[in-house]
């Protein structure tokens, strides 16, 4: 069995394929030589056109119906897994990754129209839907607030792609 062999762990465009993507990232986490990084990428289901794609049409720009069994599933075009920023980071933290980070690779120059229209709503919805979660459901702790928080980052609703990394201790 191979473990502690790898310093650097990619997976490009992966994990939106995967029905068990928690479980990669645990066998990453194990290949990884202590120092080592794994860096993924997958379609940013969180920027604003996704957003605003998923209450009329009931699914995130790059996922939409699949073909029921039917092999070409799992093609490149199979998207069978939207996973958003929070939960690759938490998951990354859970697999006992350190340091995770995040970043998109571009904007999307059709989102920042509707970033100008939408700015202030998502703000004041985003504070108020925040005090509740910490005060009412009590989900929001020290661990979890700075994944909470990038949710409504202006890069996160502008990107196109996700990039997420982390370090094996």
């Amino acid at each position: 069995m191979i473990r502690a062999f790898f310093d650097v762990v990619t997976a490009t465009e992966v994990i939106e394929h995967l029905e068990h993507y928690r479980e990669t990232l645990q066998e990453i986490q194990r290949v990884l030589k202590p120092g080592g990084i794994a860096i993924l990428s997958t379609p940013n289901i969180l920027n604003l056109n996704s957003r605003l794609r998923f209450p009329w049409f009931g699914y995130w720009n790059l996922f939409g119906p699949l073909p029921v069994r039917n092999s070409a599933l799992y093609s490149t075009g199979g998207h069978i897994n939207p996973v958003s920023a929070f939960y690759v980071q938490h998951s990354m933290l859970d697999a006992g990754f350190t340091d995770v980070r995040w970043d998109v690779d571009r904007v999307q120059p059709s989102s920042i129209p509707k970033l100008a229209l939408l700015y202030l709503p998502i703000r004041l919805f985003g504070a108020l839907a925040w005090r509740r979660e910490v005060k009412r459901f009590k989900t929001i702790d020290d661990a979890n607030a700075p994944l909470v928080k990038s949710m409504t980052d202006t890069a996160m609703l502008l990107g196109r792609t996700l990039f997420v990394w982390g370090r094996k201790a």
